[in-house]
């Protein structure tokens, strides 16, 4: 079985490389379609269905993952090379006792930085005060370290006590690690460095970033946005409000690249390899109208749902259901993967399906002939 790095471009030997904008001009010459492929699905282990879950992947394909739950029991599992998987020290109950404060609350997002630790936004609190903090929690020695808390980040989003609103969420990308947040009036980025961070305390949040996008309609408070990282620091962000998967650098530059007209509405987040190919999971749903004037044309794809949709260059590739191969009775049509990330160290990428519980990988090789 060939590596996903063979058929869309993977060469960890290279530095990571932006994919291009997707509206290109038509003098352009188009990049040559992928070879045809299919695409292994197998269970990781199986969690509970329906939930909200947030999933991470560390350089030694270490998976961790975290439920949210509605009684604040929420808590941090790995599962090791051995498959099994294993509660690890950190919960928002120990969050609370780490900042001294009473309540209850919901681990709302993670990611593994480039120092290998497991970054978290923890939110919630009493009927009277707010709790909210960025954290880390040190892989190594167990420690959870809380390195902003609702203050700060009050006072640096600009949010002040709305800050009880807002959601975060966190993407890894290089040496970058995005926060973003977020609620129904006011949303804000941060790009944070892990490797600069100081060993010990607390720290102050940088300014927020400024997005813009040179078309405009890019709108950071509108709901159903979903981050994930992008190739080298670049966080990419889906946008089914505006038909489009966006792309944002440090200097808050957002450009298109890719619109998501005529595509499932039931899409995952997007996961980037370390060339900068591009995977989105589609589930059967209502197609995406266009809403926005700059984005009428549907995308150029052609397939059955489900389907893994691979983009590369400004053209998406498809590797429709009838080449996913799965064990016998593995819901495999049912399948609605809301996050997806890619695992380099497995050349693959792993996903929680949220029809079924299960934490899935999926890995992609050239379509055998049959």
């Amino acid at each position: 079985m060939l590596a996903l790095g063979v058929i869309v471009g993977c060469d960890r030997g290279g530095q990571s490389a932006a994919p291009a904008p997707a509206m290109q001009s038509q003098a352009s010459a188009k990049p040559a379609p992928l070879a045809a492929m299919e695409c292994e699905i197998s269970s990781i282990v199986p969690l509970l269905p329906r939930r909200v879950t947030h999933i991470a992947v560390d350089p030694s394909s270490n998976l961790f993952d975290v439920q949210e739950s509605t009684d604040g029991a929420d808590t941090l599992f790995i599962i090791g090379s051995d498959g099994v998987s294993n509660a690890l020290p950190l919960s928002a109950r120990a969050i609370l006792i780490a900042m001294d404060e009473k309540g209850s609350g919901n681990i709302q997002s993670i990611a593994v930085g480039s120092d290998g630790n497991v970054y978290f936004y923890f939110g919630g609190g009493t009927m009277r005060k707010t709790v909210a903090c960025l954290g880390r929690f040190e892989t190594r020695t167990g420690v959870i370290r809380i390195l902003a808390r609702e203050n700060e980040l009050a006072e640096k989003s600009g949010m002040g006590d709305s800050l009880a609103l807002a959601r975060g969420e966190l993407a890894p990308a290089g040496r970058t690690l995005w926060l973003y947040l977020h609620h129904t009036d006011d949303a804000v980025m941060f790009n944070l460095r892990p490797g600069e961070i100081a060993r010990q305390g607390e720290i102050l949040l940088p300014t927020p970033t400024t997005i813009r996008s040179a078309d405009g309609t890019l709108n950071l408070t509108q709901a159903g946005l979903k981050l994930s990282a992008g190739p080298g620091d670049l966080a990419l962000v889906l946008d089914v409000a505006t038909t489009a998967l966006w792309s944002i650098d440090l200097t808050g530059r957002a450009d298109v690249l890719q619109t998501l007209v005529g595509l499932p509405k039931q899409l995952s987040s997007a996961a980037a390899n370390s060339m900068g190919d591009i995977a989105l999971f589609a589930a059967p749903s209502e197609p995406i109208e266009p809403r926005v004037q700059q984005r009428i044309v549907p995308a150029d794809v052609d397939t059955h749902y489900p389907s893994l949709l691979i983009l590369r260059g400004g053209q998406i590739s498809a590797i429709p259901r009838d080449d996913f191969h799965a064990a016998p009775g593995f819901p495999l049509y049912s399948m609605q993967l809301d996050q997806l990330i890619y695992d380099a160290g497995r050349d693959s990428f792993v996903g929680y399906d949220f029809a079924s519980g299960q934490l899935v990988r999926l890995r992609i090789s050239a379509r055998r002939v049959r």
